[in-house]
């Protein structure tokens, strides 16, 4: 169980370790100061695509239902090349739904399922056992994930996903996070 960044279950009064901010900090400074020096020119591709509701893990866990079925993706390429794995720098991939399918009693620090995702941008896959699962070649590049519009409480607990292979799994964990 790490520390929060905004504050949130601390053992301090205030709420904040001020080492860990320290470290933060100082980190956010690196990365923004190598970042600058790697800038080059760039081509953007965009995608989106509606994924339906069905295996995808996901429910409003407050009434009214809202949910977007949406899934928007960047890639990022070096200018003037073709998209490859050797000349993506980068993929963004933006989905509505909190990464948690771990589940409420974890207490390590984890991406969730977006860490399988972006496994599986950078990596590629296999082919899967089920039926509409090619295998995917690797986008390339660093894949990152941020939540979308998550309403409410948009979720994957206490609702079934469904792998590659075609398992499904309603308990929380990681099996199901993959």
């Amino acid at each position: 169980w790490g520390p929060g960044f905004l504050g949130v279950d601390l053992p301090t009064d205030s709420g904040i370790v001020p080492e860990w901010m320290d470290e933060i900090n100082a980190s956010i400074v690196d990365l923004l100061t190598d970042a600058v020096a790697a800038l080059e020119p760039v081509d953007l591709y965009a995608t989106h695509v509606q994924t339906g509701y069905d295996g995808f893990a996901a429910r409003d866990s407050r009434d009214p239902f809202v949910f977007s079925d949406l899934v928007t993706a960047l890639r990022v390429v070096r200018a003037g090349e073709t998209p490859s794995t050797d000349t993506t720098l980068g993929v963004f991939v933006n989905w509505h739904s909190h990464p948690e399918a771990v589940g409420g009693d974890n207490r390590v620090i984890t991406s969730d399922f977006p860490h399988y995702l972006r496994v599986a941008l950078e990596q590629g896959l296999d082919a899967g056992a089920a039926e509409g699962f090619p295998a995917r070649p690797a986008a390339g590049g660093v894949a990152v994930y941020a939540s979308g519009a998550v309403g409410g409480l948009l979720t994957p607990l206490s609702v079934p996903a469904t792998d590659r292979d075609g398992a499904s799994f309603l308990d929380d964990g990681y099996e199901k996070a993959r």
